[in-house]
């Protein structure tokens, strides 16, 4: 077994297609906030993904976004030469280790594969960071009392927990009323006050207790499986949440017609403005 070599790890699954334009500044963030290491499964080529969702016949993710069609115009081989440009600086410092990710459903088709995605994370790199946080590309963690991750960290090891559920905040897209990707995430500051508890939370997990093998009906991408104590369990949304970037109105009525809620975005939230210094003063 190898010997942990950092604290924090974050983790996520990505089309380059419709990442491409925020990955910079998403990767910037979580090392800014204290995330040592990010490993980037990189979904390239996959055109059907797990909901159904054939983007290259819709040219549109299930929110009604054009993601496809925004690169078009370059073939695989020239959006894979953009994502190593941007992933370089990022490689060579040792804060990213990108895994290829292309798993094949049954008719042969590259598909998105998100929670073998994480089975694959647990059993080859659990060993290498003692937290890992599961997350997605529209979504960014926030520590709200503390002033970066190494702190909250700290905490949960002074109170012994070992699974953190994190709540999310609702924002705005990351694409326009055009379709065309904003130029910068941290200036979205539309939100909703009302993260349920129970509407998709993600988790940051002490890996030592992952498990490299789900089977009940309860384990998902939002509760990842994991070993440990109900008491070991925190969930406490002034310590951590998440903002999730993806509130158009497709998916604003889609929350109305399947949660019973409507959900407004008629706050403002700019907390995360705070960390955008230690973003432009990382050294790439």
């Amino acid at each position: 077994m190898a010997a942990v070599r950092r604290r924090l790890a974050v983790m996520t699954v990505f089309l380059p297609r419709e990442n491409l334009f925020f990955l910079e500044e998403w990767l910037r963030y979580h090392v800014a906030i204290g995330f040592g290491h990010v490993y980037l499964y990189d979904n390239s080529g996959s055109r059907f993904l797990d909901c159904g969702n054939n983007l290259e016949v819709t040219a549109r993710n299930k929110r009604g976004e054009a993601v496809y069609r925004l690169l078009a115009h370059l073939d695989d081989a020239a959006v894979a030469r953009e994502l190593d440009g941007l992933l370089a600086p990022f490689e060579r410092r040792g804060f990213v280790t990108r895994v290829p990710w292309q798993p094949r459903d049954g008719e042969g088709r590259i598909t998105y594969g998100q929670v073998d995605a994480f089975l694959d994370y647990v059993r080859r790199f659990r060993h290498e960071s003692e937290w890992t946080s599961f997350t997605d590309l529209d979504e960014f963690v926030v520590p709200v009392r503390h002033p970066g991750m190494t702190e909250v960290l700290d905490e949960l090891v002074q109170r012994k927990a070992t699974y953190v559920r994190m709540p999310q905040r609702c924002f705005a897209s990351r694409f326009d009323d055009r379709g065309q990707p904003v130029a910068r995430v941290l200036d979205i500051a539309r939100c909703s006050d009302w993260p349920a508890p129970s509407f998709g939370p993600k988790a940051l997990i002490r890996n030592d207790t992952l498990r490299s093998r789900w089977s009940g009906r309860f384990d998902s991408i939002h509760t990842p499986a994991a070993r440990g104590r109900p008491a070991d369990r925190l969930w406490e949304p002034d310590l951590l949440r998440f903002n999730h970037y993806k509130f158009n109105q497709w998916e604003l009525d889609w929350v109305a017609a399947n949660l019973g809620h409507p959900l407004v975005l008629d706050r403002e939230d700019r907390n995360m403005a705070r960390f955008a210094p230690a973003m432009a003063a990382l050294d790439l």
